[in-house]
């Protein structure tokens, strides 16, 4: 297994961190992977390890304002965050050729990743999200949202806290701490890329019939930050290739849970009968 770590500089000159987790011999395909809100991409470092010891190519980078890329932590708009995943999306189709792809995005990446099918229709073979930003488990009052609205006119570069309970994450206290403890991580989020992120969950339920991939949507049943109810209303009504899958008495981040064992295993076997890619369990 080999790590490859570069940038890419966004056609507005913003630096784009980005990672690479190679198997040692040629990847059966390429899973590219979306972070979350105020995290980083080496979060996944673990995740990522698995999957290259099945003989998949891992691909990640950090959204703009995140981890080790530039810009404003937590203040990039939509737009941008799609921009820039399109653009590596296409970097990284054309260092790993035509093996099958794989876009993978978790709780605002999967807001992301979901956004991004629906609006770019980039050629993939399967989507994976996990817990995903589409409805919020405590949504702010309607009051609060019409005020920021107004906010974000007067103040449009100002970042707030983004709520996050780190608690929330996992139930496993190494995670906690580790969240806590990371200097990467950040906790900021601008008025108003809550408002496009809000605005484009609405956008992406409207128009769930526009995901026309083998979609594997995951989400824990004690998950206190993105509502599951909300990922069981999406799968429900989208195509039958879509697979919902409910985690019981599991918290926000599946890969970090104490049910990971049988996440991962869960997640290669339904690769494997997606597309009759041979992806052995893997534990570890």
């Amino acid at each position: 297994m080999r790590i490859e770590e570069t940038r890419i500089k966004a056609p507005d000159r913003v630096n784009i961190y980005i990672k690479y987790w190679l198997p040692q011999d040629q990847p059966e395909g390429v899973i590219i992977l979306v972070h979350g809100l105020g995290e980083h991409i080496n979060r996944y470092n673990h995740w990522a390890l698995r999957f290259s010891n099945c003989g998949w190519a891992v691909a990640g980078m950090d959204l703009r304002g995140h981890g080790q890329s530039d810009g404003k932590r937590g203040a990039a708009t939509y737009e941008a965050y799609l921009n820039d995943i399109d653009l590596f999306f296409r970097i990284v189709r054309k260092k790993f050729g035509h093996v099958p792809a794989v876009l993978y995005g978790h709780s605002m990446g999967g807001n992301l990743a979901l956004g991004y099918v629906i609006s770019h229709k980039p050629k993939i073979t399967r989507l994976i999200v996990t817990s995903p930003w589409l409805k919020l488990a405590n949504p702010p009052k309607n009051w609060l949202v019409f005020l920021s609205k107004f906010f974000v006119k007067l103040f449009p570069k100002i970042t707030i806290s983004n709520k996050i309970n780190p608690s929330h994450l996992s139930y496993e206290k190494a995670v906690v701490d580790a969240y806590k403890a990371d200097p990467l991580v950040h906790n900021r989020m601008a008025v108003g890329s809550f408002l496009q992120m809000q605005d484009w969950a609405s956008v992406i339920l409207k128009n769930k019939h526009k995901i026309n991939v083998p979609l594997l949507l995951m989400h824990g049943s004690n998950d206190e930050i993105t509502s599951w109810r909300g990922s069981g209303i999406f799968a429900r009504e989208t195509s039958e290739s879509t697979k919902f899958k409910l985690w019981e008495t599991c918290n926000h981040e599946l890969h970090n849970e104490f049910c990971r064992e049988e996440v991962f295993n869960y997640v290669a076997e339904w690769l494997s009968d997606a597309k009759n890619v041979k992806l052995r369990s893997y534990a570890g």
